[in-house]
C-alpha cells in the first residue's frame, strides 16, 4: 500500500484524493507497492525557510522534495520517521506560489491540476529521477 500523509496546516482547499492517486501512480510505475510519502501544503514563509536552509536557494519556490535516505541531501529532522524503511521522503508544495503561477500564465490550468503536476514531479525526485 502506498500511504500518503498530508499536512495542510493552513487549510488550503484541495482534492486530497486526487493528490493521493498521483503519488500512488508514480510509485506503481516504478513497481513500488509499499511506501510512505509525506505531502505538505505550506505557506511562503515555510517554503522560503526550507529552500534557503536546506537547498541553499533564495526565496520561496513551488515544490521541494526531501529524500529520506540520501546522505548527500540533508533531511530536516522534523521529517524523520520511526519506520524509515517505508518512508521515501516528503514533498512540499507552496500553495500561494502555485496560485500565483497559475494566475500569471495564459493557460487553462487550474490550481489543482498544477498541484498534481508538481506533486508528480516531486515524487519522481523522491525516486531518484532528476533534471538539470
Amino acid at each position: 500500500m502506498i500511504e500518503v500523509i498530508f499536512f495542510n496546516e493552513s487549510g488550503y482547499e484541495v482534492n486530497f484524493a486526487a493528490l493521493e492517486r498521483v503519488v500512488a501512480r508514480v510509485f506503481l510505475v516504478k513497481g513500488i507497492t509499499v511506501a510512505r510519502v509525506g505531502v505538505h501544503l505550506v505557506d511562503i514563509e515555510t517554503m522560503t525557510y526550507l529552500n534557503e536552509n536546506y537547498k541553499h536557494h533564495q526565496g520561496a519556490t513551488d515544490v521541494l522534495s526531501f529524500v529520506m535516505h540520501d546522505p548527500q541531501q540533508p533531511t530536516p529532522t522534523f521529517l524523520e520517521s520511526d519506520d524509515a524503511r517505508l518512508q521515501y521522503g516528503d514533498v512540499f508544495l507552496c500553495y500561494p506560489v502555485i496560485v500565483d503561477e497559475v494566475d500569471s500564465e495564459d493557460k487553462d490550468e487550474t490550481v489543482q491540476s498544477r498541484l498534481e503536476f508538481l506533486l508528480e514531479h516531486g515524487c519522481w525526485h523522491l525516486l531518484g529521477v532528476h533534471h538539470d
